[in-house]
């Protein structure tokens, strides 16, 4: 399994609001493949990812892959919200 942050995005209004999860994956998804999220929000298309190399430490340190996924109905934001996606910090 590989942790990661999910990223869905919405357009409200012209504003870009994005909202994040982490999220153990088997695979990573290439663009493309619908992530179904097992929650009330429903699933996502794959847009793209980013994988961000570091150096190497011993510890504990926070993912380094992020998926983006194309960007969803305002109508599917709320829901999103309800199943615990966070807004991300510097969006909106």
């Amino acid at each position: 399994m590989i942790l990661c942050t999910l990223i869905r995005r919405f357009r409200i209004n012209g504003a870009l609001v994005e909202l994040s999860h982490l999220a153990e994956l088997p695979p990573l998804p290439p663009a493309g493949w619908t992530v179904d999220f097992s929650d009330t929000s429903g699933a996502a298309k794959a847009a793209w990812g980013r994988l961000t190399l570091r150096t190497f430490s011993p510890g504990i340190h926070p993912p380094q892959i992020a998926i983006y996924f194309d960007t969803e109905a305002p109508e599917k934001l709320a829901p999103a919200r309800e199943a615990g996606w966070k807004e991300m910090e510097g969006t909106r």
